[in-house]
């Protein structure tokens, strides 16, 4: 079996951005971080055998086990509270070891984690005294907090499993994800101050107020984000790209932002089309280019607008932010991108940057659309073919036909003709609605495809 060679730095040199980590280098980070985490909650966890509450010492048998085990549930509870800002914060040092989509989806499977651990430390502690519910009186009033706390991170949890069912528009649900957040973080530290008498003092006590003002400073980090006001970009153009698509073009109002083909960007408009909310987009535009590109599908409640936005408005850009490039694959000497839809952008991308290098290996294009008239830059994409000597585009449509066009969903037959079974140093690159994505590495598996030689990169973040 090939495996990723070793990258170099010539992306550097030759590009002006800064080179995309090697997958070895990316696994190697990640198994360092997740053993330092793994650690830093081990001995979290360690905290209440050390410093035991009162109540512990006079139990016994079961009934200690329960309690300590419940005390060590919420500990943990609490320690990864801190790893979930982490993951929301968009520190770059994480994107570049791991794509922030799935950072994303991390954390919300960590959310799922934190709730259970927290249903089950209420459980665990009161078993021991048989206690079912909490008396309503002033004294217990620690215990009336922690179960709002318990009930706040349930539903935080529960709405963002339901929001697309739920249709809550995306700018709602984060003011009052965010908001949730930080009335966890300050009833945690009251709770667990008062609630228990193991943590008055010594280590348990610095424990507290450390994970506290941790995850103040990361909330205080995302929340201020805004403020901070990333690149200021002018709007050069707004044109219609298809039959439901925006191409924006963004011109620097300062330097030149540096980015790699693929990499994504997050667009704070200051316009009153549409509101101020930060949401990402896929750089279409190869680096080098003078400003920069946006496929953009009018298709939600704030993409829809995108077409009232004016020539000469402002757009701040967080970016680049991203590992779905081909450059993170060196090794590879045959290259497979396969789209669906608007998930041709950073193909877009990284097919003009191989354009504008004279690239040289055998590259093809399966992109799936639905009708013909969803296809944006066809003849672009026929002058990069003239110009890439290697290079072959396919097109299919599922729901209409065209002479240049073979008709049906991208299924294994199709993927067996024009990709044929895995060859050594083949990089297969798949964009697209997770429907899709999902059928198509499927069938990427079938055909012999290493999970190392499929690179995947989702819509919705």
């Amino acid at each position: 079996m090939t495996r990723p060679a070793k990258q170099t730095g010539w992306q550097s040199k030759r590009s002006g951005f800064r080179p995309l980590m090697a997958l070895s280098r990316q696994r190697g980070f990640a198994v360092a971080i997740v053993l330092l985490i793994g650690m830093a909650l081990v001995a979290a966890a360690y905290i209440p055998v050390d410093h035991p509450s009162s109540s512990i010492l006079y139990k016994f048998g079961w009934n200690r086990t329960w309690l300590l085990s419940g005390k060590i549930f919420g500990v943990t509870a609490i320690c990864l509270l801190v790893v979930q800002l982490m993951l929301a914060a968009r520190f770059r040092f994480l994107d570049r070891i791991a794509p922030q989509n799935r950072l994303i989806s991390l954390h919300r499977g960590l959310g799922i984690v934190i709730v259970a651990l927290a249903v089950a430390h209420p459980l665990l502690v009161f078993a021991p005294e048989d206690i079912t519910t909490i008396p309503m009186n002033w004294d217990y009033w620690p215990e009336v907090l922690g179960a709002v706390l318990l009930i706040t991170l349930s539903f935080l949890a529960g709405v963002t499993v339901l929001r697309d069912s739920l249709r809550l528009p995306h700018g709602l649900w984060k003011i009052g994800h965010r908001l949730g957040a930080a009335a966890v973080i300050a009833g945690f530290s009251v709770h667990v101050h008062y609630v228990n008498d193991g943590y008055d003092s010594g280590t348990a006590f610095a424990f507290v107020w450390t994970v506290t003002g941790l995850a103040g400073a990361l909330w205080l980090w995302i929340a201020t984000r805004p403020l901070r006001r990333p690149r200021p970009h002018t709007v050069a153009s707004v044109e219609m790209a298809g039959r439901d698509a925006v191409e924006l073009m963004l011109t620097p109002q300062s330097r030149t932002l540096a980015h790699a083909p693929g990499q994504y960007a997050y667009l704070r408009f200051g316009s009153k089309a549409v509101s101020r909310e930060e949401h990402p987009f896929t750089i279409a535009s190869a680096p080098g280019e003078d400003g920069l590109r946006f496929t953009i599908r009018c298709a939600g409640d704030f993409t829809s607008l995108l077409p009232r936005v004016e020539p000469g408005e402002t757009v701040w850009v967080d970016a680049p932010y991203g590992q779905f490039s081909y450059l993170t694959a060196p090794w590879a000497r045959r290259l497979v991108f396969i789209a669906g839809g608007v998930g041709i952008t950073p193909m877009l991308s990284m097919l003009r940057h191989m354009a504008a290098g004279g690239e040289r290996r055998e590259t093809i294009l399966l992109w799936s659309n639905r009708a013909a008239e969803d296809v944006v830059h066809r003849e672009e994409l026929i002058a990069i073919a003239e110009k890439l000597p290697h290079c072959t585009i396919v097109h299919t449509l599922s729901r209409g036909m065209a002479e240049w066009a073979a008709s049906g969903r991208l299924d294994t037959d199709k993927l067996r003709v024009h990709v044929g079974d895995w060859r050594p140093n083949t990089a297969a690159f798949v964009c697209g609605p997770s429907s899709m994505m999902e059928q198509v590495v499927a069938e990427l598996r079938k055909l012999g495809f290493p999970g190392h030689a499929i690179f995947t990169e989702e819509f919705r973040l």
